[in-house]
């Protein structure tokens, strides 16, 4: 059985937030003050168009008590506005801000070039934000309709599909992970219990602690420093480093692969998570907050998406995909 709607007043109208079939959320919005029924059998020649991120996307009749329920995915953060217009002149328009749990792209820098798309057949599920500029090139890049940028938009290449991008206000970031949580007597540090490791301080070499997949236990593993991963193999654990993490293997499958919980977790500035190698797989939310999130290499995957200070995706074949699996 579904579970029951949350409803909520918006701008004075009912506004029904639901799960959906689908991987986005949905808002069913009931809108009134439109005409009831005109003839002795209850219908009505009036219609509503409902509108929606620019679009008209249904025509409907008002119902017996002059309204109109229209249920919308939302694909975007901010404000959405649903407008139903009337053939006699009515308009009323029903205005919602929803933030995703889990975006596919989130990037909170305020800058140029905090999100940059610039390799060839990239795919992005999740919803995609920037705070900062959005830009698209190179080729095939896809992404859900309803992306939104705070400054500036370049779309520039072949074979793009880029619907209705939105300029938009900036917004805070949603939920990540806290490194202090990691760290040894954090709160995710005693809830894994045994299955949480702390790297010491002894083990960086130079500043780095370098492994490979045979090297990283099951469940959570803390690292005082920068962290490189390369070979191939499973780590099913999140990776939570003060430092830079570089993963540049090949055919790795990193992260936990569990509703809520992220991969990687960096709280660096600067460059702070880096994916090369080819056919890797990134089971659960790359958060690095504060600094630089780059993708490169060919046919990698990551799940559940990535939110950064800045992100630049240069590999080819990136896949980042988001869907009602990725929440808690």
């Amino acid at each position: 059985m579904a579970a029951a709607p949350a409803i909520r007043a918006v701008n004075g109208l009912l506004v029904e937030q639901r799960r959906s079939c689908s991987r986005w959320p949905a808002y069913g919005v009931y809108l009134t003050g439109f005409g009831g029924p005109e003839q002795p059998d209850g219908t009505t020649t009036e219609r509503v168009e409902i509108s929606y991120l620019g679009r008209t996307i249904a025509t409907l009749p008002p119902d017996s008590s002059g309204g109109v329920y229209v249920e919308v995915p939302i694909v975007a953060t901010g404000p959405v506005s649903v407008t139903a217009r009337s053939t006699k002149g009515t308009t009323a328009t029903a205005t919602a801000t929803a933030t995703p749990a889990v975006p596919g792209l989130w990037a909170n820098s305020t800058k140029e070039g905090a999100l940059t798309v610039t390799g060839a057949d990239t795919t992005v599920t999740g919803p995609v934000h920037s705070n900062g500029s959005l830009s698209v090139t190179g080729a095939r890049t896809t992404v859900p309709a309803g992306a939104e940028y705070v400054t500036t938009l370049t779309v520039r290449g072949n074979g793009h599909q880029v619907t209705a991008p939105r300029k938009v206000t900036a917004g805070s970031p949603p939920a990540v992970a806290d490194i202090a949580a990691y760290r040894p007597g954090g709160a995710a540090a005693k809830a894994a219990g045994s299955m949480y490791r702390a790297i010491p301080a002894s083990a960086c070499k130079s500043g780095t602690w370098t492994a490979r997949p045979s090297d990283i236990t099951a469940g959570v593993l803390y690292v005082p420093c920068t962290v490189t991963v390369t070979g191939s193999g499973r780590i099913n654990a999140t990776i939570a480093a003060e430092g830079s993490v570089h993963l540049a293997g090949t055919d790795l499958a990193i992260g936990p692969d569990m509703p809520g919980r992220p991969a990687i977790v960096s709280s660096t500035k600067g460059s702070a998570v880096q994916l090369t190698g080819a056919s890797n797989r990134i089971l659960g939310a790359i958060h690095a907050v504060n600094g630089q999130v780059t993708i490169a290499g060919a046919r990698n995957v990551i799940r559940c998406g990535v939110v950064a200070d800045t992100i630049t995706v240069v590999g080819a074949g990136t896949r980042v995909e988001v869907d009602n699996k990725c929440r808690a």
